[in-house]
């Protein structure tokens, strides 16, 4: 027990580290991909302001040229869109009323620097703005002139060359939020390849634990049943060789009890044979189960005879308390009598020198409900969701106080589901007892 609890720590602790191994790469690989993603996204947001910066210093280097236009009255549009710094000589070249002097005194005031400045800003920051939103939809920011200096290690400022006075700073609102949104189908993924991996490594931990179980049931079940035969073995060889050794086969009445002894031991091992069998014909589902009419209060009799010279033996107190209106049920008379006493022969093995068991009936509407509960030692929490399971025995170290082969409950589990009942732990609390209870349906439901 002890090398085997020391090598599923190392199972365990190496499943532990293949596990956070995976974790920190798909991490490390996540991260990478968003600093990529990040790095990308800036360098290109920067591009695209660069290029919006030096198109507004020639849009305003160009039209700060001054300038003799020659325009038409009905092209005046044309006219207010060159912005030159200083004043201009209008000709009117085509008819109508124009008053030059007024259109000049017009000119003169749009020609203002920061005038045309503004007006530039408002022609070409919504193309700016909508470059950036075609090429990273849903990426939210801020355009800022002259603005004061951040920590914002994300914010891209450039300079403007016709004015180095000036700078423009674009500020992300959304960044982390828009790069984690468009990495969330590698970020699925990246979780989808963890869990498969975290899925593995537990399930390949699971199924060394669950063979290393079972070969330790193997062995304690060699174990057990090889001292269970040897027991009534060597009673038989004994008894055989004392009748032959000291010819005790002349003494009618030592004959007679060596007899009883041989018969004894021939029957515990024909006890343990047919439990193995029909463990085996369990397994295979081919146990035929041989169904009668079976008085509820004549099984608990016949139960109590069985178990009666066991009860003398030990100096046990055990009751029997059946139903007050006696019940019949469709059972197999034979097998229900060998789960009662199992369950019985259970409580006399794990139980202390006072022993006391106490087995009684109830009807419970379509079910009658067999309890059988002891004053014994009690089963483990951690053991009590394993105890049905064939080979399995509550571990006890090296020790073999108690004899047995791990067949006995699971026996009963399988015969009591072939009559439509089932069995139960109720109730067991160390040092104080546990409780078993059957249940199987009433003939007339």
């Amino acid at each position: 027990m002890k090398q085997t609890k020391t090598g599923m720590f190392w199972v365990w602790l190496y499943a532990g580290l293949i596990i956070l191994f995976f974790t920190a790469f798909q991490g490390y690989w996540l991260f990478d991909v968003y600093n990529s993603r990040h790095d990308v996204t800036v360098q290109e947001t920067e591009n695209i302001m660069k290029e919006y910066v030096l198109g507004r210093d020639a849009l305003i280097l160009t039209n700060s040229i001054s300038k003799d236009v020659k325009v038409a009255p009905q092209n005046l549009g044309e006219m207010m869109a060159l912005k030159p710094k200083s004043a201009v000589h209008v000709e009117v070249v085509s008819g109508g009323d124009l008053d030059e002097k007024k259109l000049t005194q017009a000119l003169d005031s749009l020609m203002k620097k920061d005038k045309l400045v503004n007006l530039v800003n408002e022609m070409l920051e919504p193309v700016m703005k909508a470059e950036i939103n075609k090429k990273f939809p849903g990426l939210e920011f801020s355009l800022k002139k002259n603005a004061p200096a951040t920590n914002n290690i994300d914010d891209i400022k450039v300079g403007s060359k016709t004015n180095p006075k000036d700078n423009y700073t674009l500020s992300f609102t959304n960044l982390r939020n828009f790069l984690i949104w468009n990495m969330r189908g590698i970020i699925l993924l990246s979780l989808l390849c963890l869990a498969v991996c975290v899925t593995s490594v537990l399930l390949l931990v699971k199924n060394i634990s669950k063979s290393r179980r079972l070969m330790e049931m193997k062995d304690n079940f060699t174990h057990n049943i090889t001292h269970e035969i040897k027991t009534p073995i060597a009673t038989l060889f004994a008894a055989t060789e004392a009748l032959d050794k000291y010819n005790m086969i002349q003494d009618e009445n030592m004959s007679r009890e060596y007899i009883g002894i041989i018969q004894s031991g021939l029957k515990r091992l024909q006890f343990m044979t047919e439990t193995m069998l029909n463990s085996a014909s369990l397994a295979e589902g081919k146990l035929q189960l041989q169904k009668e009419e079976v008085s509820v209060n004549s099984l608990l009799q016949e139960a109590e005879k069985t178990v009666t010279p066991l009860a003398d033996k030990k100096e046990a107190t055990i009751t029997f308390t059946g139903l007050h209106e006696d019940i019949s049920i469709l059972a197999d008379k034979e097998h229900l009598t060998n789960v009662l006493c199992n369950l019985i022969d259970n409580a006399f093995k794990y139980s202390k020198k006072d022993i006391r068991i106490a087995i009684s009936a109830t009807d419970n509407n379509n079910n009658v409900s067999i309890k059988v509960a002891d004053n014994g030692i009690g089963i483990p929490q951690e053991y009590q969701k394993e105890i049905f399971k064939p080979y399995f025995r509550v571990p006890e170290g090296d020790r073999h106080t108690v004899k047995g082969y791990g067949l006995g409950l699971s026996y009963v589990k399988d015969i009591m589901e072939l009559h439509g009942g089932g069995i139960k732990l109720a109730e067991s609390k160390l040092g104080e007892g546990t409780v078993f209870e059957i249940t199987i349906p009433k003939t007339n439901g």
